[in-house]
């Protein structure tokens, strides 16, 4: 547990190189490289704790949990430094900062198994779900930023939004529907093919499909796209960012029922 729980204090230290530099505006050059820092000089730090033992099996599961995060939130950090995207978003940096600094306190504080009460754990577990709350968006922010590059917004008779995103060669796509009282989402992401009809089939990943028309329209000087989805609902779109398409996906994956069938 002892040597568990110093790669525990080197991780933490690995993942805050991220929060020093993810929101710094004064780099030079286009991207901001977060670095991993080695650190060295704490390669013999003192961990307290009882190398014979000392914890309980119900610490040792948390711990175990804990590492594991650790690992995936280091993983998706060094994924986001390799995205230009996302290597200087200020916003996520900002994310980030709040649950690093959550996890070098919880990290010093785990070495001593008597600081680990019930609550504390609890406080653990609050950490580790929010902590893979960011790693999650990481990973789809990476996947999907460089590609997507035509998205829309619009709003159905009944008040249902939707949005609809899709790379330039129309070979990968997004379809979020969120209805009228934001309880329930119908959302399709992954791989887009066209037919000879022009009828564009987004495939996600667990088998699910959506099927529409897309047409480019102009009112009034404003071009949209026009959608028309196999039930025959007609929605009008305005031009969107794709990163507001990838947003509305994380936040009603987050807080809505999912009714895909």
């Amino acid at each position: 547990m002892m040597k568990k729980l110093l790669v525990l204090l080197l991780s933490a230290t690995m993942v805050f190189s991220l929060a020093a530099c993810g929101g710094d505006d004064t780099t030079d050059g286009d991207n901001q490289q977060v670095e991993n820092n080695d650190a060295d000089e704490n390669n013999d730090a003192d961990v307290s704790g009882d190398e014979e033992g000392g914890y309980t099996a119900e610490q040792e599961e948390c711990v175990d949990a804990y590492e594991a995060m650790l690992t995936d939130y280091q993983a998706a950090i060094d994924l986001a430094n390799a995205t230009p995207e996302l290597n200087q978003d200020t916003d996520l940096a900002e994310l980030i900062n709040e649950v690093t600094d959550a996890i070098n306190i919880i990290t010093d504080a785990m070495a001593d198994p008597a600081n680990m009460t019930d609550d504390f754990v609890g406080s653990v577990y609050d950490v580790i779900d929010n902590a893979y709350i960011i790693i999650n968006r990481i990973n789809v922010y990476a996947e999907l930023l460089p590609v997507l590059s035509i998205a829309g917004i619009g709003v159905d008779e009944e008040e249902n939004t939707y949005w609809f995103a899709c790379s330039e060669d129309e070979t990968v796509g997004a379809m979020i529907i969120l209805s009228a009282d934001q309880t329930q989402s119908v959302y399709c992401i992954g791989d887009m093919v066209c037919d000879e009809n022009g009828v564009y089939t987004i495939n996600d990943e667990e088998g699910y499909t959506m099927s529409m028309s897309v047409e480019t329209v102009e009112e009034d000087g404003v071009s949209g796209l026009l959608l028309t989805l196999q039930d025959g609902t007609q929605v009008g779109m305005v031009a969107a960012m794709p990163r507001e398409v990838i947003e509305a996906m994380l936040s009603i994956q987050e807080n809505t029922e999912n009714v895909n069938e």
